[in-house]
């Protein structure tokens, strides 16, 4: 799974998140971040838990890749998670921001939902270089429900930290709920 399940490994990360430096500068923290960890479990690590371990749950729900943010010089974020939903639909959540005073404000949130059909569309198209331009990416559900109610919350950017081999990583805190982690990655 995409999650860090070991206690240990947890406990060292939760010291890590919550013993921070002072936070950067807002023009330091443009880039790109892949998601590594969180210091709290919502429904999205259980089941990825319960996948480990060869239950049902993959049929219904799986993390396809790890989430990521970027975040503009010009302070424009844009987090984007994808899943598989009942093992083919995949589905790709996209929520806008923006970072001003060392808080994310998300403004907006869109899901996009692909269908086997869908794909099967893009490759024929590929295959008689029938051009995609202007096509939808799929179906979009502008405002879901469960995206908008999390999207309520701010992130606040709570400092760096480095997550091995030279690479920083970036430090949230979400509402009262919990930190995040996300590592710089290259594009």
């Amino acid at each position: 799974s995409l999650i860090v399940e070991k206690p240990s490994a947890r406990r060292s990360w939760n010291l890590a998140l919550f013993s921070l430096p002072p936070p950067p500068e807002a023009a330091s923290t443009a880039g790109t971040y892949k998601f590594k960890y969180r210091t709290y479990s919502n429904y999205e690590e259980v089941w990825a838990c319960c996948s480990a371990r060869y239950t049902l749950h993959p049929l219904f729900f799986k993390q396809t890749t790890p989430g990521y943010i970027t975040i503009s010089d010009d302070g424009k974020a844009v987090n984007v998670e994808a899943f598989l939903l009942l093992s083919f639909l995949h589905a790709t959540v996209v929520w806008d921001g923006f970072l001003n005073g060392g808080m994310i404000e998300w403004t907006d949130t869109r899901m996009i939902v692909k269908t086997p059909f869908y794909l099967l569309r893009s490759f024929w198209r590929f295959l008689t270089r029938r051009s995609a331009i202007g096509k939808p990416a799929g179906k979009v559900v502008k405002k879901p429900k469960a995206a908008e109610k999390l999207r309520k919350k701010p992130w606040k950017v709570c400092g760096t930290l480095e997550v091995g081999e030279g690479r920083d990583g970036l430090v949230f805190e979400r509402g009262d709920i919990g930190r995040l982690l996300y590592e710089r990655c290259e594009v």
